[in-house]
């Protein structure tokens, strides 16, 4: 120690036995000094703004995938770039529709204004709006049924040139320019015979209506696309909600002048007998400038095909080097490229070339499984593809199409979204069947559906939204009692919501968008436990044997030797292998591996569920499907299968097995799904960690006791003076998080804790099963009541706060967005609360149970005029309070010793005691010795006023 520090202290000492005159006013000084207003930690890669850093703890050296290279115990570990952010609570809208089919957003012809049509199927109604409140009367509603046969019949086209007596128009899709909409209908031939009226489905028909300058909707255009499907197919709708809603222009300027708008004759499954084939088709409009009347261009077939059962034509995307065609649901589904060597003549079949299968196609001549995504619009870049997934393991992917000469097999990248990790089916996975940009020809903000495929599962579904067309976050979970299928879509800065299905409860939904979605790289807070794959050591252990099946071949690689463009890099002693193969039988067996519980059978545990956390990284242009089944001593399998359509990148992949006490030796079993004809498979496999009712660990890189991993310890420090306050949290679920389909698998997420300066606690947790979160605090334990249960996902957004006015402590919370229009603050039981020290990650003992991404952390005070004393912590019990003049004081919290805390002013380090550190900061400053000062004082008070009273006198 210094002379001068020594110097400091012998003056402080002389000042506290001379009666601390000098006290009140240093305290004085720290409060007029204490910044007021809110003030904000952001984290992004690094910690910018006026709070301190965190003070972190990993128990050892970690390895840093994100970054490629070694932390040390107390180095932060930041997450990949991730958008986040949630909207407002929704509010109703009154509105004059039942059931919104379709939906088309868009602008006016001169681009001023908004434009919404939507379709009620119910109703058999186009409804219009002009301008962006949508609560007030639409500038048009046309009728679209007419009588038939005794009942009315949905018909479009009632009414104008286009009519057909023997023929029928529904609007299946739609999509909306500047003054232009375009309707994809689905077209129905009725016929009467001996037996009685009949129809069938006979293909589709683009119609569109026009704005006049005078603001009037005008039928312009109603075009049959050649049918020459077969006459089974006749039986089949046709016509989904995303087979032709988007546009996509030419050049990328406000003042565009030309766009292609491709479609999609989608022809739909029925419950005995699947569809049998399609047709894709193209038309381009045009106009001279902003403002005048767009020409429509020739309606024209450029693809179709018949026959394969279980087919049926997606979506279609169009760029300068073609249109991107996606197939499904068969075993040999595909993606297509046409391209057409002049766009001037693209109604001249000669100028198209089609690539039938761009993937679906192995090298060796056999098949693989096809991304048959299920929605699509355009990217940023004018040869860039925004894709809505259909059943895989993400909600959104990036499609690049090459130029012509080039016809590789396309690479889809992984954009945002994850598989549930576990439900009981084993095959569910996700779907964005409807995503929309508003805009594209000026890079405009992108919405889509993000649902759940395989059960519903209505509590999932979310409202995705992209304000830079490159990353993706969940905004809102759809509003209480919404359909899964409700379709949102902005207008006017606002985000909206309509039910899809026939629900017969008519009402709009809407809430201010977000102009931005900070993308971050939040700080990676990881739980700790039992790891199988971790020997004593330190070191990642391969599983105990590795069987690979019949035609496939397994080789374990080097972490060194893996591609360096796959985002994540895994550390030196990761257990890597390369699987290739052709599966053979109709399982598919890829591989078999059986793990060994090194612990000594001890009877009867705790019973838990033991989670698998792999990585899979495709390294073909396919969708890949590995089921994983896992066997636990004997115990019943546990199945999941994975859908893997990106190349090249990382998957996080967890499996979990049934609720057991027994031991932990399990099988793990991986399988094709796929038959042998379909079964060329290349990918790279991580066996990263097997662990007991928690998420994956950190990369441990020091020995462990037992195999047991340490969790992350994380607080963050809060410098709150004022009696008044205000502390916020935002965390965001990653992939490798919890989600709600876990269930009692891993049921109580430990979420946050805010620390006091006695010692007490305010925890929030979040139970999976059921979705609510709780508070716990060391003075009791309660619900936080909601409208509707909080069911997290991966991706997801939380918000906590938790304030202080007036002596009342409240919380509330928000995540992925509120669907209640009133978001509560909840009391928490108590009084005499002391000001918060410490923002902890985790619970009270930072335990952990799932990883959770830290991107900010606030304080909020008000100005103060005078300091006011800390009220001393006093607890008879969580529903009554100890009241003044109490003579029970013995669970009191333990006054500081000031001059204890004036001797060690200037020491620092994580492991200060509570009794010396009060505001938790990780220094002993005179902050601390002006707060032990004050709850000195206020002990004494309370001391004297518990003490009897002296005798009163006589009276007279």
């Amino acid at each position: 120690m210094d002379s001068g520090s020594i110097s400091m202290r012998r003056l402080l000492v002389r000042l506290f036995i001379c009666g601390l005159v000098l006290i009140p006013a240093i305290e004085a000084a720290a409060v007029m000094r204490e910044e007021t207003g809110r003030r904000e930690l952001v984290i992004d890669g690094g910690f910018h703004g006026p709070l301190p850093p965190p003070i972190i703890d990993h128990g050892g050296a970690v390895w840093d995938e994100s970054a490629g290279q070694v932390r040390d115990r107390t180095g932060p570990v930041f997450d990949l770039p991730r958008a986040g952010g949630q909207v407002p609570p929704w509010s109703q809208v009154s509105d004059p529709l039942n059931v919104a089919s379709v939906v088309a957003s868009g602008w006016s012809r001169d681009q001023t204004e908004p434009r919404v049509a939507v379709y009620d199927r119910q109703r058999m109604e186009l409804v219009i709006w002009h301008g962006d409140d949508l609560s007030r009367s639409p500038a048009r509603r046309v009728g679209m049924s007419r009588d038939w046969q005794g009942g009315s019949v949905a018909d479009a086209l009632v009414g104008t040139v286009w009519e057909r007596a023997d023929t029928t128009h529904r609007i299946a899709s739609g999509v909306m320019l500047p003054g232009l909409l375009l309707l994809l209908l689905e077209r129905t031939e009725w016929t009467t015979g001996p037996d009685g009226a009949a129809s069938g489905y006979a293909g589709v028909t683009i119609a569109a209506l026009q704005e006049s300058q005078a603001g009037d909707w005008d039928w312009v255009l109603a075009e049959e696309v050649p049918n020459d499907a077969p006459i089974e197919s006749r039986d089949h709708g046709r016509g989904y909600v995303s087979s032709m809603a988007s546009y996509y222009p030419t050049s990328r300027e406000a003042d565009f002048r030309s766009a292609f708008v491709p479609f999609v004759d989608y022809l739909n499954h029925l419950p005995n007998r699947k569809a049998n084939g399609g047709q894709c088709g193209i038309l381009r409009v045009d106009r001279v400038t902003v403002g005048d009347a767009w020409t429509i261009g020739p309606v024209v077939e450029i693809a179709s095909s018949w026959g394969d059962v279980g087919e049926h034509y997606h979506v279609a995307g169009w760029t300068p080097s073609g249109v991107v065609l996606a197939i499904g649901d068969s075993l040999y589904n595909r993606v297509a490229l046409l391209r057409c060597a002049d766009w001037d003549r693209y109604d001249d079949p000669a100028q198209w070339t089609i690539v039938p299968r761009w993937q679906g196609d192995a090298p060796d001549g056999s098949q693989v499984l096809a991304n048959q995504f299920w929605a699509c619009c355009a990217g940023n870049d004018p040869d860039h593809l925004i894709i809505g997934g259909d059943n895989v393991s993400a909600a959104i992917y990036g499609l690049d199409v090459p130029p012509p000469g080039d016809d590789s097999p396309p690479r889809f990248d992984r954009v945002f979204g994850d598989q549930p990790s576990t439900l009981f089916d084993g095959e569910t996975a996700t779907t964005a069947s409807w995503v929309h940009r508003d805009r594209p020809e000026i890079l405009g903000p992108v919405v889509a559906r993000h649902v759940c495929e395989g059960g519903g599962f209505p509590q999932f579904s979310r409202a995705l939204m992209s304000t830079d067309g490159e990353h993706f976050t969940t905004v809102a979970r759809l509003p209480q009692g919404f359909d899964r299928l409700a379709l949102p879509f902005l207008c006017g800065g606002r985000l909206h919501v309509h039910r899809q299905t026939g629900a017969g409860i008519p009402g709009m939904h809407r809430v201010s968008a977000p102009d931005d979605l900070p993308v971050q790289r939040g700080l990676l807070v990881r739980p700790g436990g039992f790891d199988l794959l971790r020997d004593e050591i330190g070191r990642h252990r391969a599983p105990d044997s590795m069987i690979p099946g019949p035609g496939i071949t397994i080789e374990r690689v080097d972490p060194a030797d893996l591609p360096p463009t796959l985002g994540l890099r895994p550390a030196d002693d990761a257990v890597c292998y390369r699987v290739r193969g052709v599966a053979k039988g109709v399982q598919g067996r890829i591989a078999t591996m059986d793990f060994a519980d090194p612990r000594p059978d001890s009877g009867e545990r705790p019973s838990s569920s033991l989670g698998l956390h792999l990585r899979i990284c495709n390294l073909l242009s396919s969708k890949l499907l590995v089921q994983t089944a896992i066997e636990r001593a004997g115990d019943p399998v546990s199945r999941k299968t994975f859908h893997i359509a990106s190349t090249g990148d990382w998957n996080d992949c967890d499996a979990w097995s049934y609720i057991s006490a027994r031991s932990a030796d399990c099988r793990v079993t991986l399988e094709s799904r796929a038959g042998p004809e379909v079964g060329t498979i290349d990918f790279l496999l991580m066996v990263r960690s097997l662990t007991e009712s928690a998420g994956p660990p950190n990369w441990f890189l020091e020995p462990v006791s037992g195999r047991v991993v340490p969790g992350d310890r994380v607080d963050f420090p809060l410098p709150i003076r004022s009696e008044d306050w205000v502390s916020e949290i935002e965390l965001q679920v990653p992939s490798e998080g919890g989600d709600f389909s876990m269930s009692s698998r891993m049921p109580v997420l430990p979420v946050c804790t805010w620390r006091f300066a006695d010692g007490g606690h305010v925890s929030l947790r979040h139970r999976l099963s059921g979705g609510e979160f709780r508070v716990e605090t060391d003075r009791s334990s309660i619900p936080v009541p909601d409208i509707e249960p909080y069911h997290l996902d991966r991706g997801d957004v939380i918000v906590a706060r938790l304030a202080h006015r007036d002596g009342v402590l409240g919380l509330s919370i928000r995540a992925a967005g509120s669907s209640s229009p009133v978001v509560d603050e909840v009391v928490v039981p108590g009084v005499g609360w002391p000001r918060p020290t410490t923002l902890r990650i985790g619970g009270p003992d930072h335990e952990l149970a799932s990883a959770f991404v830290v991107r900010r952390v606030a304080v909020e005070t008000p100005e103060l005029e005078t300091p006011r004393p800390v009220p001393t912590r006093q607890e008879p019990s969580p529903t009554t309070i100890q009241r003044r003049g109490s003579t029970d004081r013995s669970r009191a919290f333990p006054v500081p010793d000031p001059f204890g805390i004036l001797t060690r002013l200037g020491e620092s380090g994580p492991d200060l005691p509570r009794s010396i550190d009060l505001d938790g900061d990780g220094d002993v400053t005179i902050l601390d010795l002006a707060a032990a000062l004050r709850i000195r004082r206020s002990a004494s008070q309370a001391d004297r006023l518990s003490r009897p009273s002296s005798p009163s006198a006589p009276a007279r």
